[in-house]
């Protein structure tokens, strides 16, 4: 079940989201991309997309195959639950991710999603936080699976299982790992 096309205040829903990285990284111009280090990874975690700005293609240092640019995101099950709503900067990347309580794409722990307003429905892959904006998750309601598109256009279908150093790894654009894909 989809939530509702639009949020209070009349922002749009939709179903795709820029990847921002793991590093939470929403700073203006990209003034905090690529500084963060998380999840005792100890690695670099820039996104590829922040508040007006985006990485040209030499900063994706990874490599444009192998780095998620867009996301497959759910809106919220209420009309108050801000995720998914376009142009609304803290639901329409993701952000945060592969770190802290929200680890894999459609994770089914509580608390997962930080945003206002939320519900946190972990039983339907859509756990949240309402106290803040903190993180936002990549999700779907295709079983067991969602959908990323690479920077280099490819569309790859990622599995709920994903090992959650690989998708951390997926979606910075800066780590400088390897990782293997099945």
């Amino acid at each position: 079940m989809q939530g509702s096309r639009v949020s209070p205040g009349g922002w749009a829903r939709g179903n795709y989201a820029a990847n921002a990285g793991p590093g939470a990284d929403l700073g203006p111009n990209g003034s905090a991309n690529g500084a963060s280090t998380l999840a005792g990874f100890g690695l670099n975690a820039g996104g590829v997309m922040c508040v007006n700005w985006g990485a040209a293609i030499q900063r994706i240092e990874d490599g444009s195959s192998n780095t998620v640019m867009v996301n497959h995101v759910r809106a919220g099950l209420e009309s108050s639950d801000m995720r998914g709503c376009w142009a609304f900067g803290l639901t329409s990347a993701t952000y945060g991710n592969a770190i802290g309580d929200c680890y894999t794409p459609n994770d089914t722990g509580c608390c997962s999603d930080d945003v206002s307003g939320c519900t946190d429905h972990p039983e339907k892959s859509m756990g949240c936080w309402n106290g803040g904006y903190g993180q936002v998750q990549a999700r779907a309601a295709h079983s067991g699976v969602t959908i990323a598109t690479m920077g280099d256009g490819s569309v790859r279908t990622i599995r709920n299982s994903i090992d959650q150093r690989t998708w951390y790894l997926m979606i910075s654009r800066n780590d400088g790992q390897a990782y293997t894909f099945n």
